[in-house]
């Protein structure tokens, strides 16, 4: 199914870069190539190996559109369009095919306008001439939106950990036991010492927003028997699921979850790195909950099974006797 993908910028030129007032580079010859009164229209065909007979190109001075028609081209149906003026130049270009070869095409066109590039085929990067702002990204949009069941597998498995964990360590009364801020309707983050007068709704964790999950997990720390403070992973969990750098793991996921969350700039290389995290506690998170099911992990409820199981047995027996003198 062919879709319309765009990305767009806007460019200022730099002080001193040896610009001209419609923004056109002058670069002094730095040993690749030299550039005097190239448009920037000539040098986008030019990094890409396009020439004007690929490409439908409308050039009214100020205003340019180029599109490529070359079907054996990558860059098939590529569609810029410069807008210059004597202060900034705006560039939007957009391209219609299969979504995962638009967002390819529009990278490869995002490296001449990236502040670093390691492709030995540019003679330009155009950032050494311009300050360039990103206003319209759909690179961003397809890896948010390629990342998001991932984060959504992430927090409910999150949520179902906590869950766990708590209803067996505090036990039917985790309600009442759990420590939590409410101040004027908004959810606070969990404090030892917090003081509430009504227990916490069942669906706290609901409640919580995914910041919040994460530091009453790996970032809040309580005192233990042994007075020494421990976040709750580590109380349960790190000694059976040992997890190295979490602090600084975690702080990177929450960096790229808000990323993703108010619609930033979010790169391939963002999409990656939180890919590998996410797999990385995804994993340690499903070998937390099998956890939690085990004789291991459930001895706090063998005990409270057995004094109740030693309550009813000495009852029956006061019952027996009873029954017996009667008789």
């Amino acid at each position: 199914m062919e879709k319309k993908s765009k990305i767009s910028y806007i460019l200022k030129s730099k002080p001193n870069s040896g610009t001209s007032t419609l923004g056109h580079p002058k670069i002094e010859n730095d040993g690749k190539i030299l550039l005097s009164t190239w448009t920037l229209k000539d040098t986008i065909l030019f990094n890409y190996g396009l020439t004007k007979q690929q490409c439908v190109i409308w050039d009214y001075g100020l205003y340019c559109i180029i599109k490529v028609k070359d079907e054996n081209s990558f860059f098939h149906n590529l569609c810029i369009q410069i807008h210059q003026s004597p202060n900034v130049t705006l560039v939007d270009v957009d391209i219609s095919g299969r979504i995962k070869h638009n967002i390819e095409v529009l990278e490869a066109f995002d490296l001449i306008f990236s502040k670093e590039t390691s492709d030995p085929n540019l003679k330009l990067v155009l950032s050494k001439q311009y300050d360039i702002t990103k206003t319209f990204d759909d690179i961003s949009s397809y890896y948010c939106n390629l990342i998001y069941k991932k984060l959504d597998a992430f927090d409910r498995k999150m949520r179902k950990l906590l869950y766990n964990t708590y209803y067996i360590v505090l036990g039917k009364n985790f309600s009442a036991e759990f420590k939590y801020y409410s101040s004027k309707g908004k959810l606070k983050r969990r404090k030892e010492n917090a003081i509430t007068k009504e227990p916490c709704d069942d669906n706290i964790f609901y409640m919580y927003d995914y910041s919040q999950l994460i530091d009453i997990l790996f970032v809040d720390k309580r005192h233990t028997t042994e007075n020494i403070e421990k976040t709750d992973w580590e109380l349960f969990f790190q000694d059976k699921i040992p997890i190295k750098s979490a602090y600084e793991d975690i702080s990177n996921l929450k960096i790229y979850r808000n990323k993703i969350a108010h619609c930033k700039l979010f790169s391939k290389a963002d999409y990656k790195q939180t890919v590998k995290l996410l797999n990385k506690y995804t994993r340690a998170i499903d070998k937390a909950i099998s956890l939690t099911y085990t004789n291991d992990f459930l001895k706090d409820f063998i005990k409270v099974f057995s004094a109740s199981l030693e309550i009813v047995v000495k009852r029956f027996v006061d019952v027996l006797e009873k029954y017996q003198k009667d008789s």
